[in-house]
């Protein structure tokens, strides 16, 4: 297994159910002001879930406020997380208060990916991406196991 975050980072060493109950948000869709997580974002917002806590977060607040006053007003309207994925303590901080994440952010080799992966695994945060980048995986994996 790969080096990934220090163990010390998470919680006794491991996730617990007790960590993932004291989360207020279920779902970030994060890197949602550009095209395919704007889809994503838009997509939710117009679902009748109105018990799902959920975000979006990206680096830019002002593209954050527009794509939610874009949403329907009947809508559950998402919390917004402002974090850049070369700000690891506010990739910390984000992730922190959710159950799981979904990065749109792409190109991950390029932008960084791998911050946002350290940052879940290290606060018991779910993650997944859209990620066509085998190279990109290959390197992922081999950092933070499968």
């Amino acid at each position: 297994r790969g080096a990934g975050p220090p163990a010390e980072d998470m919680p006794n060493g491991r996730c617990t159910d007790q960590d993932f109950a004291q989360k207020d948000i279920d779902l970030i869709i994060y890197g949602a002001t550009g095209v395919t997580g704007g889809l994503a974002a838009t997509y939710l917002a117009g679902r009748d879930l109105p018990k799902l806590r959920w975000a979006i977060g990206g680096r830019n607040v002002a593209e954050l406020e527009a794509l939610r006053a874009s949403f329907p007003k009947t809508a559950s309207l998402p919390t917004l997380l402002v974090a850049d994925l070369d700000d690891q303590s506010a990739l910390r901080a984000m992730t922190k208060r959710a159950r799981g994440v979904i990065s749109y952010a792409g190109p991950y080799n390029k932008y960084s990916g791998e911050n946002l992966i350290e940052a879940a695994v290290a606060t018991c945060t779910h993650y997944a991406d859209v990620s066509g980048e085998p190279p990109w995986k290959a390197t992922v994996l081999e950092t933070f196991g499968a």
